[in-house]
């Protein structure tokens, strides 16, 4: 199955993690080797790809990183909007219960 020009996955190749199409090279790999400090041009030559494939590689990556960050900020929102509603909650109910005479600070 792909989903990203010269990336594929596939479950009997690495897990069915993302590769570089046709090599099942992890794209992992090398966005790890690139992320060291290694240039597009000595992991071309190491593993014998093309530019269009390191680079695809690294986007994917990137893409990766973006919807990560992307559900943990959703994560967080749903966590803030639920501390706010408890907090307008208990609030709330403080106050009823004072005017009641049923609480006391």
């Amino acid at each position: 199955m792909k989903t990203m020009k010269y990336i594929s996955y596939n479950p009997r190749i690495n897990g069915g993690r993302p590769v570089i199409d046709g090599t099942g090279i992890a794209t992992d790999a090398i966005a790890a080797r690139f992320a060291s400090g290694e240039s597009t041009g000595e992991l071309m030559a190491d593993y014998e790809l093309s530019r269009q494939q390191v680079e695809a590689a690294l986007r994917r990556k990137l893409r990766d990183r973006y919807l990560i960050k992307a559900i943990a900020a959703r994560t967080l929102m749903k966590a803030v909007a639920f501390v706010a509603v408890v907090v307008i909650y208990a609030s709330v109910l403080g106050i009823v219960l004072h005017f009641r005479g049923q609480w006391q600070p």
